[in-house]
């Protein structure tokens, strides 16, 4: 521990920020997968199924994705440590990590892109979506589109999906899919607007 506390305050700054950032992420990364993997509530392993066409816009919104700029981070930062120990130039260590950050979210961006596309093989359609509930995993627009994830026979899949009134609706607020708009798209609704329909049932037949 002594010898560990010795290494640490030799380190300069920067060294020292880059092993936050690539220690901090990686550990986020591997909380991630480890609750995905046993089925809780977390963007890193659910991913489910919608169909992709690819296009600038839909692959924007991967881009920008908490798992991609996580990727970023992890790329960066761990590349930056690996220069930094060749005796690399500090404005060149910035340089490749911000390289390889960029890269690698690129590349995370494109495989989730193209996973979702790859899992959507019919095995569940759209009619049994109705009724599951979930939240917004990419923000629905006034009038717009956007993505959600819901739990379907008990695992998690993300639909694109606009609100029943037009409205917008934030990341991460609870939905429930009410009926289907058209081939790729489910009608949602908050879930609180279900909560204070039930409370108010409730108090009225008291």
């Amino acid at each position: 521990m002594e010898n560990l506390e010795l290494w640490w305050n030799g380190l300069a700054n920067i060294n020292k920020m880059y092993w936050i950032a690539a220690c901090s992420s990686t550990l986020l990364f591997l909380l991630m997968f480890i609750i995905s993997m046993v089925g809780g509530d977390s963007d890193a392993g659910h991913d489910g199924d919608t169909d992709i066409s690819g296009d600038s816009v839909e692959f924007s919104s991967y881009l920008l994705s908490f798992k991609s700029i996580l990727a970023f981070i992890i790329g960066g930062s761990w590349s930056g440590l690996a220069a930094m120990n060749t005796g690399m130039q500090i404005a060149s260590v910035i340089f490749l990590s911000l390289l390889s950050g960029i890269i690698v979210m690129l590349v995370v961006a494109f495989v989730l892109a193209n996973l979702m596309k790859l899992q959507y093989d019919g095995s569940i359609t759209m009619e049994k979506t109705i009724g599951s509930v979930g939240k917004v995993y990419l923000p629905i627009p006034e009038n717009g589109k956007g993505q959600i994830e819901i739990v379907v026979n008990n695992s998690y899949k993300t639909y694109y999906a606009s609100s029943e009134d037009g409205s917008a609706i934030g990341i991460n607020e609870p939905i429930e899919v009410i009926s289907i708009k058209d081939d790729e798209t489910l009608l949602v609704r908050r879930r609180i607007e279900l909560q204070q329909e039930a409370e108010y049932k409730e108090i009225t037949e008291k």
